[in-house]
């Protein structure tokens, strides 16, 4: 009788785990992590996705675009509540960051170099492999900072690589930043113009007013928290430079615009000018107020960031759908949106 108790409940057991291992979020999964591994095999560059339950055949397409000193994980927090809503996102190391700079101990690796044109080539090349993989799926940008500033590069460089944006604090121009630390850097620039000077300083004042995000930003092992000087006049030159390819924007792009009222790192007031020379007709600026730089890269979300992010991807896949897909197919994508 025990014996047969026994074998009865390593059975249910045996059950459970095979409902585990091959539901759907499991399949998803192991699909998602096959696909990733396949493009960037391909393309050459790191690949992150967070995976969807109906990953083969998701609502749209998200690439999301780290800031500087991030990495494309940074957005892990609300890339699993997007995926949670059926849509897949994929994100890459821009050249410098991450695993091309923690993943090189070499302080002499190229690897390490921050890169941003080659970067604007690494997304293309992954823009143009998720269309070509998901054709009648919308693909949306989600960038943050200077990620936020090369989504919109990319789109005016290339108009059909995608077919909405998000723009999370978009910088023009740089506050400085002085202080005892900045001094004695000075100083050691002179002498050693190559060094790699510490930003933890600026970052820890600048980067949010939420001093858990700021932790959280300056103890992340995969975030870079040195650069030499000549990264940092490129950084602030690739910023300035964005504001140029505003105009480019396609007119019937939509976007939308998330800035902080005590955005420490950029100036608020300049998102007046970014909206004044975006040139699309479909285009949402929504405040925070009391909020700062990050809003996207974090485990600390605010529930109205995400409730803003998400009901604007629901309500600009439903109108591309329309646009793009066949009538008879049409009411499928508003009924996905609506579950």
């Amino acid at each position: 009788m025990q014996k047969t108790a026994w074998h009865a409940v390593k059975l249910i057991a045996c059950q459970l785990a095979l409902l585990i291992l091959f539901s759907p979020a499991a399949l998803a999964q192991d699909l998602e992590a096959k696909l990733t591994d396949d493009i960037s095999t391909e393309l050459g560059i790191p690949i992150y996705s967070w995976a969807s339950r109906r990953q083969a055949d998701p609502k749209a397409i998200i690439v999301a675009l780290h800031g500087a000193t991030l990495h494309a994980r940074s957005y892990s927090a609300i890339s699993r509540q997007l995926s949670e809503l059926d849509y897949a996102v994929f994100a890459t190391d821009m050249r410098g960051f991450g695993s091309w700079y923690k993943g090189h101990d070499d302080p002499k690796d190229p690897s390490r170099r921050i890169l941003y044109r080659p970067s604007e080539s690494d997304l293309k090349a992954l823009l143009a492999k998720l269309r070509q993989l998901y054709p009648s799926k919308p693909i949306f940008l989600m960038g943050e900072s200077v990620g936020a500033n090369m989504a919109v590069r990319l789109v005016a460089n290339n108009p059909d690589s995608a077919d909405g944006m998000i723009l999370s604090s978009p910088g023009i121009k740089q506050r400085f930043f002085v202080g005892p630390t900045v001094v004695a850097q000075v100083l050691t620039i002179m002498f050693k113009p190559r060094t790699q000077l510490s930003i933890e300083p600026f970052l820890r004042s600048r980067v949010s007013e939420n001093p858990q995000i700021a932790d959280e930003r300056i103890s992340d092992p995969l975030a870079r928290n040195r650069m030499n000087i000549g990264e940092l006049v490129k950084t602030r030159w690739f910023n300035k430079e964005s504001l140029r390819f505003l105009p480019m924007i396609p007119e019937h792009m939509p976007v939308l615009v998330l800035e902080g009222t005590k955005d420490k790192l950029f100036e608020p007031k300049d998102i007046e000018k970014v909206m004044d020379q975006l040139s699309s007709h479909d285009k949402t600026l929504h405040w925070l107020k009391n909020k700062g730089h990050i809003h996207l890269e974090t485990v600390y979300l605010e529930p109205e960031v995400v409730k803003v992010v998400s009901d604007w991807l629901a309500d600009k896949t439903v109108q591309l759908a329309k646009r793009h897909t066949p009538e008879n197919k049409v009411s499928a994508v508003i009924e996905a949106n609506q579950l």
